[in-house]
């Protein structure tokens, strides 16, 4: 039955061949917007799962920040600060627990720098150590002190927090940058 409805089909016409043209046109653009409209949504979906893992690492490493500032090998006794001297026994402990503090900060930097009253420029760019701390014109003899150090050479990203710094031996405060330098 199938073959006689073939046999007995009439060629179309020019009116007809037009429009069956017209339809498959539509239908081509139509198909066209659809696929369009599919990648568009599928490189904005892209693109926002990819900032979530940036915002996930953003916030991780303010907890971060605000974990160590306020963990007791660094925090003051009574007040919402950091201890400098605690600092120098903090390294100390981190580089004896490297295992420890691995788990803790990963691959991480922590760098506290001194912010205010300002130091000679050639100043910021020495780093505080033991030896520094012990003498007698500490604070204003160095810029930063690197509390921990996990992190390869290399490009990083950084994220920074304001702190109060205490410095017992001069019995003074000073403004500070609490900085974590993280891969990026």
């Amino acid at each position: 039955m199938f073959f006689s409805i073939l046999k007995n089909k009439k060629p179309l016409g020019k009116k007809g061949q037009a429009e069956l043209s017209e339809t498959l046109l539509v239908l081509l653009i139509i198909v066209f917007l659809i696929v369009a409209g599919i990648f568009v949504y599928y490189m904005f979906f892209y693109r926002s799962l990819g900032n979530i893992g940036t915002e996930k690492d953003d916030i991780n490493n303010l907890v971060l920040l605000n974990s160590f500032a306020s963990s007791p090998e660094a925090k003051c006794e009574n007040e919402d600060c950091i201890d400098v001297a605690k600092l120098f026994g903090f390294k100390d402990l981190a580089e004896d627990n490297k295992e420890y503090y691995a788990g803790r900060f990963g691959r991480k930097k922590i760098i506290i720098e001194t912010a205010y009253p300002e130091i000679k420029e050639e100043l910021k760019k020495v780093e505080c150590t033991s030896d520094k701390f012990q003498q007698a014109d500490f604070p204003n003899n160095c810029g930063f002190i690197i509390a921990y150090d996990n992190l390869d050479t290399g490009t990083a990203a950084s994220i920074s927090l304001p702190v109060s710094l205490f410095y017992s031996s001069s019995n003074e405060y000073r403004i500070g940058v609490l900085r974590i330098q993280y891969e990026s």
